[in-house]
């Protein structure tokens, strides 16, 4: 017996209950089913090769200069500042079946974006394998994290503030061009998957394993908690993408008081407002999931107490965006985002 409350299910003979999000459907079955059918061609392939000298042909990467780093788990590696066709790239590997589905859905999802909206991703080099590991080659971008570019803002000789702003700018416009060009949301848009070229303004975006794509009116996207693949709006939220990113910068950002002050404050009053009001009107007409979200950011956790974000991360850290991304908030779409930051625009 399965009983279904908001963003929970509850199993007989289970006294806790799960998010709906972390239960197969029909839909996470199809999209397993897809990555074993192309996992099954993928080993019928030429194998990659990786070598410790120069090489040019096409899945031949010359790995002497790499650094090997394990990714979660010890059958996870990834090799950064490796070469293939001489260009520096990135090689995600794994053994591990279950999450060699995982990443060639995330790498479909990669080829899609790319074709649709080049210019915001690293290239895909290729998927292949290399006895049974299987790699992903991607373009490494020789540009910074925002989360970099974040931390060292103390160490430029311009105004912290005015960088920040245009860089957030940069951001809020390239999460509106992949969402309109691409159909695309990332859903794990934090500072450190976001790079910032400052001297051209130019956004990239990497690791796709929580995204999301629509092809031919069905979605493709990696399973992952907190998605409800039984929901109508399934892979249509345009604001969840800013709220991770946004509340990733509030976290870090340092010595710009008047772009917190000005800007990012306000922004983040607006989404609580926005938030509070919403969520009670909800879960007053029956909404469980409302009701449930809302209890997340009191300060009992209860309906009857005071209502604020801040409760939320604290009891949910970075976990907090990715609940609330359940619903799209009216003023964290980048069209919002981008009229706010044009119409207060402080210097």
């Amino acid at each position: 017996m399965v009983h279904t409350n908001g963003l929970y299910v509850h199993l007989e003979g289970s006294a806790k209950p799960i998010y709906i999000s972390g239960m197969q459907t029909p839909h996470t079955i199809s999209l397993y089913k897809m990555a074993h059918r192309i996992r099954t061609a993928l080993l019928q392939q030429p194998s990659v090769v990786m070598k410790e000298e120069n090489c040019w042909k096409f899945k031949e990467v010359d790995i002497r200069g790499a650094l090997r780093q394990k990714r979660h788990a010890e059958t996870n590696v990834i090799w950064l500042n490796a070469e293939h066709q001489q260009q520096k790239v990135v090689l995600k590997t794994t053994t591990s079946p279950s999450m060699q589905l995982t990443y060639i859905i995330e790498a479909v999802i990669h080829r899609v974006v790319s074709e649709r909206a080049p210019h915001y991703l690293p290239r895909l080099h290729f998927v292949g394998f290399q006895g049974d590991s299987l790699v992903v080659c991607s373009e490494q971008l020789q540009i910074s994290s925002v989360s970099t570019f974040v931390g060292t803002l103390s160490q430029m000789r311009q105004n912290p503030n005015i960088l920040v702003w245009h860089m957030v700018r940069a951001a809020c416009l390239a999460i509106r061009q992949v969402q309109r060009q691409a159909h695309f949301t990332h859903r794990d848009c934090h500072l450190s998957n976001v790079y910032y070229d400052a001297r051209n303004n130019v956004i990239k975006f990497i690791d796709f394993d929580w995204s999301c794509v629509q092809v031919n009116g069905k979605i493709i996207s990696v399973p992952r908690f907190l998605y409800d693949t039984t929901r109508p709006q399934y892979g249509h939220n345009q604001s969840v993408d800013c709220c991770v990113f946004f509340r990733t910068l509030g976290l870090a950002m340092k010595n710009c008081t008047d772009f917190r002050t000005q800007i990012y404050d306000p922004i983040m009053t607006r989404y609580e407002l926005e938030s509070k009001i919403f969520l009670k009107t909800q879960f007053a007409s029956g909404d469980a999931a409302a009701l449930q979200l809302y209890k997340m950011s009191t300060v009992n956790k209860k309906t009857k107490g005071e209502f604020a974000h801040k409760y939320g991360v604290e009891r949910f850290k970075t976990n907090f965006e990715y609940h609330m991304g359940y619903y799209t908030w009216s003023c964290m779409t980048p069209d919002a985002l981008l009229s706010f930051l044009e119409q207060y625009k402080f210097f």
